[in-house]
């Protein structure tokens, strides 16, 4: 499902239009910040507010960013945030 939002905004009390600003969601797209530890690899890192209910939701998705595949490798229930990490060997296949 997508859901499409239109906000209108104005510059001046004389409400002259600004312009329409259109916004996309798309359900299958996550915020994630992405890093590389020399030795270690690729990481993108997910913020899972709800914990584990989120971090289950996730555990067997391939996330794909910069032509690379990145595989779950765990989380920390501290912090709220979950790790996916690429190294280049992981193989991923679409069934």
């Amino acid at each position: 499902m997508t859901t499409t939002t239109e906000t209108k905004t104005t510059t001046n009390a004389a409400d002259a239009m600004q312009s329409a600003i259109t916004a996309t969601v798309n359900p299958n797209e996550v915020s994630a910040r992405y890093s590389f530890r020399d030795g270690f690899g690729h990481y993108l890192n997910i913020e899972v507010p709800n914990g584990w209910d989120d971090v289950k939701k996730l555990t067997k998705k391939v996330l794909r960013h910069d032509g690379r595949a990145y595989t779950f490798r765990g989380w920390n229930s501290d912090r709220n945030e979950c790790f996916f990490h690429s190294d280049g060997s992981e193989i991923t296949v679409i069934l």
